[in-house]
């Protein structure tokens, strides 16, 4: 039986703000969602910075 590979923490972490990332998006699509903008690009960073570390 071939053993079962764990994410690491950073992966667990980037899959997170990426779950986030997709929430935050779909509220700031409705009308007046404009406020979000900021921590839209603030989560597009830290998911490419945790991205990066992973490879």
């Amino acid at each position: 039986m071939p053993a079962v590979r764990r994410p690491s923490p950073l992966e667990v972490f980037a899959a997170r703000i990426e779950a986030a990332l997709l929430k935050v998006e779909r509220v700031a699509a409705a009308p007046g969602g404009e406020a979000y903008i900021p921590l839209i690009n603030r989560l597009r960073d830290e998911l490419e910075a945790a991205q990066r570390a992973i490879r």
